[in-house]
């Protein structure tokens, strides 16, 4: 919840804004959890960073971006892993939260652990 406002994924994987006060939907995107199309429980996992986000999402990619009531924009996209576990449709998937310290990122799906920086300096 940000300013009035929620930001999450539903539960066919479209990540949307929502108005806190009467639920209207603002906007929603596939862009950050599935892209191609809708998945049943597709996901994204959100840390809030100052005005930015970090979304880490079941393709293992991290999406930095700005989420507003009247859009967002994606300011970098990288994969950072593959995903090696499967849901109940066997869809590859990673669904481990990251972890973020020190100006890193570190990701696991169910083979290995990753850690990237995050340092823009």
């Amino acid at each position: 919840i940000d300013n009035g406002y929620i930001y999450g994924c539903c539960s066919y994987g479209q990540f949307r804004c929502l108005s806190l006060e009467d639920g209207e939907r603002q906007w929603e995107s596939l862009e950050f959890t599935t892209v191609d199309r809708e998945q049943r429980w597709g996901n994204a996992f959100i840390t809030k960073q100052e005005e930015r986000y970090f979304l880490f999402n079941e393709r293992g990619e991290l999406l930095i971006a700005t989420l507003a009531p009247e859009g967002y924009d994606i300011h970098s996209r990288a994969k950072l892993l593959e995903p090696n576990s499967v849901d109940l449709r066997q869809r590859k998937i990673v669904w481990s939260h990251p972890a973020y310290a020190n100006k890193n990122i570190y990701a696991r799906n169910d083979s290995e652990i990753v850690s990237y920086s995050l340092a823009t300096e």
